[in-house]
C-alpha cells in the first residue's frame, strides 16, 4: 500500500547502511541461492537501534514482502525484471517482462530453514500476511499471482502457515476468502465490508461480519480537515487485528494540496468506536509530492517510510502506536519518527513489521523512483529509536 500526498519532505542525513546490523545467521549450504539465505539471526528488541541487510539480492529479483508475527515472506521472480522507464507506478502494475518461474520464500526471522512454495510461470502481484480465525497462532499469506501482464487473470491463494520452524504449509486455498484476503478485507477470521454505492464516499457505511455471522455497524467518518477541506471520496480499506483502517483523498483547492490521509479505528470499543487520523501528511509547498511507503502493521504499531521527491531519498520511518495513537490525540512529546531504516537510500519499494523488527525491501525494479542502481535487498532495522517529529 503506498500513501501519496502533494507534499515536500525534507531529507535526512545518515549513515551509510553496508557494515551496520546484526550479526550473521548459521551459514547455509553455498549452492543455496543468496535469494533463499537470510544473512541476520534472531532480532534482539533490547539492544540499541540496530539496522543490517536481512537478505541480499544481488539481481534485483524480489518484487513483494510481508511479514506478521515473527515470518517474513517474500516473493522472487528469475530472470530479475527490467527497470521502468517511467516512475509513479509505485511497484503495482504488471512487469515490464513476464519471469519464466517465480516462488515465495517464507522465513521465521528467529531462525531455521526457509519454506520454498514454486509458483511457476507468473508473477506476484500482492502479498499480504495476516491470521486465520485462531488468530496468531493461525499465520496466513494472502497471494495473487497473474500468468500473463493482464491483471484481469490473476488468481487469489490463501496458504496456512505453521506459526514456528520447521514452517509447513498446512492449507492452500482459493475463492472468495482468499481474494479478500489479498485485498486486506479479511483478517483473524473477520470481514470488512463496505455497503453498496458507498465505493466513493468520504463518510463511507462499513461493518465487520465475524464467522458466526455477528456484525458490528462503524461510526461514519466525521473528522473534518483545516488543511484540506475538501474531500476526493475513498480510496482504500483494510482490516488487520484488532482495528479497521480507511484511506480517505483530501484536498485544499487553494494552496493546491493533496493528501491520501488514513484513518483508524479501534474495533474493540463496541459502539464507542470512532475513527482518528493516523497519517498527516507534512507539508509545505504547493505542487511538489512526497510518498509514504507500507504501512507495515502490527498489533502493536503502524510503520511507514516517507520520501522526499525532490532529492530522491527516504526521509523518516514514522510510527503509530495501537491502540493508544488511535485512542486519543497524540501529545508534542509522542515519540512518532525515527531515522528511515536505510539512510540516504533511494531505492525502496514497500515497507512489512513483524513483533520484533521493520523490514523494508529496496529494489531498483519497484521502487518509487526507479533506477538507482541495479542490486536489491531486504532491510532490517530493530529497536528504531522513536523522537517526537517536531522534536
Amino acid at each position: 500500500m503506498v500513501l501519496r500526498a502533494s507534499v515536500v519532505l525534507v531529507a535526512l542525513g545518515g549513515l551509510a547502511l553496508a557494515g551496520c546490523g546484526g550479526k550473521a545467521s548459521v551459514q547455509q549450504a553455498p549452492n543455496v541461492p543468496p535469494t533463499e539465505r537470510p544473512l541476520l539471526s534472531a532480532p534482539d528488541p533490547a539492544k540499541p537501534t540496530e539496522r543490517g541487510v536481512f537478505l541480499a539480492d544481488p539481481k534485483g529479483q524480489v518484487e513483494r514482502i510481508a511479514a506478521g508475527g515473527h515470518l517474513i515472506a517474500w516473493s522472487v521472480r528469475t530472470p530479475a525484471d527490467t527497470i521502468r522507464e517511467s516512475g509513479g507506478e509505485f511497484g503495482q502494475l504488471p512487469p515490464v517482462r513476464m519471469p519464466t518461474s517465480s516462488k515465495l520464500v517464507i522465513v521465521d526471522e528467529r531462525g531455521g530453514t526457509p519454506l520454498i512454495v514454486e509458483l511457476g510461470r507468473r508473477w506476484v502481484s500482492h502479498l499480504r500476511m495476516i491470521r486465520g480465525s485462531g488468530g496468531p497462532a493461525e499465520p496466513q499469506l494472502a497471494i495473487e499471482t497473474c500468468p500473463t501482464r493482464k491483471e484481469s487473470g490473476c488468481q487469489a491463494e490463501l496458504l496456512t502457515v505453521t506459526p514456528d520452524a520447521p514452517l509447513t504449509v498446512t492449507a492452500r486455498n482459493g475463492g472468495a476468502e482468499a481474494a479478500a484476503a489479498v485485498r486486506g478485507y479479511l483478517d483473524s477470521g473477520r470481514r470488512l465490508k463496505l455497503a453498496a454505492n458507498q465505493r466513493t464516499s468520504c463518510s463511507p457505511r462499513l461493518s465487520v461480519r465475524d464467522r458466526s455471522g455477528t456484525a458490528l455497524t462503524l461510526p461514519r467518518l466525521r473528522e473534518r480537515s483545516r488543511t484540506y477541506p475538501r474531500c476526493g471520496g475513498l480510496v482504500s480499506r483494510f482490516i488487520f487485528g484488532n482495528y479497521a483502517f480507511i484511506t480517505v483523498h483530501r484536498e485544499d483547492p487553494k494552496l493546491d494540496f493533496t493528501a491520501d490521509i488514513l484513518y483508524g479505528i479501534d474495533l474493540t470499543k463496541g459502539s464507542k468506536a470512532r475513527w482518528r487520523a493516523v497519517y498527516a501528511p507534512y507539508r509545505v509547498t504547493p505542487g511538489s509530492a512526497g510518498v509514504a511507503l507500507g504501512p507495515g502493521v502490527t498489533d502493536r504499531a503502524l510503520y511507514w517510510e516517507e520520501t522526499d521527491d525532490s532529492t530522491e531519498l527516504t526521509y523518516s520511518l514514522n510510527q503509530v502506536a495501537l491502540p493508544r495513537d488511535i485512542e486519543r490525540d497524540p501529545t508534542r512529546d509522542t515519540p512518532t519518527t525515527s531515522d528511515p531504516i536505510a539512510p540516504d537510500s533511494a531505492d525502496a519499494c514497500d515497507v512489512a513489521a513483524t513483533d520484533s523488527a521493520v523490514y523494508e525491501l529496496a529494489n531498483p525494479r519497484c521502487s518509487v523512483f526507479p533506477g538507482h542502481g541495479t542490486r536489491g535487498a531486504i532491510r532490517r532495522i530493530v529497536n528504531p529509536d522513536f523522537r517526537p517529529a517536531d522534536g
